[in-house]
């Protein structure tokens, strides 16, 4: 017996934005006109100099294939404000770039839920985009943000004697991505998903990239309790569906699938830091973007490093400076600070829940110098994620 074929519509292009992305109210008083034109028409603020970066998330190699569309929708955002933060910029208009192997309404739907709960608490618009069809999940945002010209974050301003800092905890995705893989493999970049995931269970919101990836799950992000988390700044990773899974594990995978970006501290490092980048890469290679864009070289201590109590749980001392140096995608910033400024720098960030730790200083010698606070040198395996 032959089967009917459907004859459910297929969702177009023009649905899918119609659907999921284009919302009927102007949210932003500087987009004078956007999605549904050729082009959207923006009025960037007098005196403001315009900060635009962009990030392509591809699937298997900046997420696990088994993450949920909504923590996807809002990482692909997070990761764009977060250069936004390491420049000192308030965040404004962004566009959205989709690849879809297929068009699956409720992936969809978590996508935009997790995407919009990041344009809503920090006050943006989405102003247009392209969606096509391709053989791999891969998601491209670029985002505008404004700053004052003169007091606009850059890397390239360290000087000898300026103090290291970085905030929040560091390590915490790369010791998700060490659960994950059973502790094996390159720590940094996802690099590491082709090998075995550790936490098994039969998936109930697959992602269309993940026709071969069946059986594996960690835990399921609902939108509406994400979008309640991300109006309250808040981190949350919602219940276990492996009951085996502890609430450091739940910590952690939650740094990985939906990072912090610190928008409001980079705008608090304006007229305060003399160099800054986010770490996306790890901090060996982040530190380093900055220490060559500088001319300077530097020493971090390694055990001054701000590492949670989650991730020492199921990592060594050094492992888990080895998933700072090296693991990446924490998202937090690191910063150079004159002396002169490090009391006054440490009073404006009292009021900041994420703090900040002094973890090095940069000197005349070129290149990065690892060593404890007692002078004993720590070799590290790490060099940060490398793209290719």
């Amino acid at each position: 017996m032959v089967k009917s074929k459907s004859t459910k519509k297929q969702l177009s292009e023009f649905d899918i934005i119609q659907q999921f992305f284009q919302r009927k109210k102007k949210s932003r008083t500087d987009v004078l006109l956007g999605i549904g034109d050729d082009a959207a028409l923006l009025k960037p603020p007098a005196g403001q100099a315009l900060a635009v970066s962009m990030d392509t998330l591809v699937a298997g190699v900046h997420f696990p294939l088994d993450t949920a569309a909504v923590a996807i929708g809002y990482k692909s955002l997070a990761v764009n404000l977060s250069d936004m933060a390491a420049m000192g910029a308030q965040p404004a208009w962004v566009t959205l770039g989709l690849t879809l192997p297929v068009v699956d309404k409720k992936w969809l739907a978590g996508f935009s839920e997790g995407f919009f709960a990041l344009v809503d608490q920090f006050g943006l618009q989405l102003v247009g985009g392209d969606i096509t069809r391709g053989e791999q999940l891969t998601i491209t945002v670029q985002i505008h943000g404004f700053v004052p010209f003169r007091l606009a974050l850059t890397r390239h301003g360290a000087e000898v004697g300026d103090r290291i800092y970085v905030t929040g905890t560091l390590g915490d995705a790369g010791g998700a991505l060490r659960l994950l893989t059973g502790g094996v493999g390159q720590i940094g970049g996802l690099g590491v998903l082709s090998l075995p995931f550790m936490l098994r269970n039969p998936a109930s919101h697959k992602s269309p990239a993940l026709t071969s990836c069946k059986g594996v799950r960690r835990m399921r992000l609902t939108p509406t309790v994400l979008a309640s988390c991300a109006r309250q700044g808040t981190r949350l990773r919602a219940t276990p569906r492996v009951k085996s899974v502890k609430s450091e594990q739940q910590y952690l995978f939650n740094r990985l699938d939906c990072p912090t970006a610190r928008v409001l501290e980079g705008v608090a490092l304006r007229g305060m830091a003399s160099g800054v980048i986010d770490i996306s890469d790890g901090l060996m290679g982040d530190l380093g973007h900055i220490l060559a864009a500088s001319g300077v070289g530097a020493t971090v201590w390694v055990d001054r490093l701000p590492l949670s109590p989650a991730l020492l749980a199921y990592c060594t001392a050094d492992e888990a400076i080895e998933c700072a140096m090296g693991g990446g995608d924490d998202y937090e910033l690191c910063f150079t600070v004159p002396v002169n400024k490090v009391k006054k720098l440490e009073r404006r960030f009292a009021k900041f829940k994420c703090g900040i730790r002094c973890v090095g200083i940069i000197e005349k010698k070129k290149g990065l110098r690892l060593q404890r606070t007692n002078g004993e040198k720590f070799l590290s395996r790490q060099q940060g994620f490398q793209h290719f």
